[in-house]
């Protein structure tokens, strides 16, 4: 099914915001019925790796919530101005074989010499940029061959600009593709995730306090 299928299969222009969470579940869908065995998503690398279990099970949670629905909008506006600037091309997908597997992701952004992440967050928890968004943006820059980077923050509070220096090195890679772990971020990875209401670890993490299975 073609893009221009699936976007006029989801909109009947009465309830605006429901055609477009039905756009997203039904591209959801679309995209991991192609997915293949050996295939890994770059964000699934930053993540629990629970989560590919219930995203295949659950897709149509990580589009539905309020702050996900604006984030996205804002992506698509940013973006068309950094595209018009003719500086920068966006939204490119990338794909690399890498220890027998096909490493996909789509970089927000890519110019003659750095890879733009743009995030959206509901407000600053923190100086400095987030951990997983630091190795999403060193795995884009590994797969674009650049060795620059920035992370822009948009959140109502305010914006925060980092530029990020070295992507990620294949033996941090390798390991990051055996090893799984559940949470991947212990401290707060379960009370963000959309899975929590269904997932048997995030009522671990919240019964014992966040503390590690023995």
């Amino acid at each position: 099914m073609s893009e221009t299928q699936i976007k006029s299969k989801a909109f009947h222009g009465e309830t605006l915001i429901a055609d477009y969470l039905l756009q997203k579940h039904q591209e959801s869908l679309e995209k991991l019925s192609m997915k293949k065995e050996n295939e890994i998503w770059v964000h699934e690398l930053c993540e629990c790796s629970l989560k590919r279990v219930w995203r295949k099970k659950l897709p149509w949670l990580e589009a539905s919530s309020p702050q996900m629905v604006i984030g996205d909008f804002l992506h698509r506006g940013f973006l068309s101005w950094l595209k018009e600037s003719g500086f920068y091309e966006v939204e490119v997908e990338l794909e690399k074989n890498f220890n027998g597997y096909v490493i996909k992701g789509r970089a927000d952004a890519i110019s003659d010499t750095e890879v733009l992440e743009l995030k959206y967050m509901g407000g600053f928890r923190e100086r400095n940029p987030l951990e997983h968004h630091v190795l999403q943006l060193r795995i884009y820059m590994w797969m674009a061959e650049k060795y620059h980077g920035r992370l822009v923050y948009m959140t109502p509070d305010g914006f925060a600009e980092y530029p990020i220096k070295d992507p990620i090195s294949e033996m941090e890679l390798a390991e990051l593709l055996e090893t799984e772990k559940a949470p991947r971020w212990e401290e707060w990875e379960c009370s963000y995730c959309p899975y929590k209401n269904w997932c048997g670890e995030a009522v671990f993490h919240r019964e014992t306090g966040g503390g590690r299975r023995r």
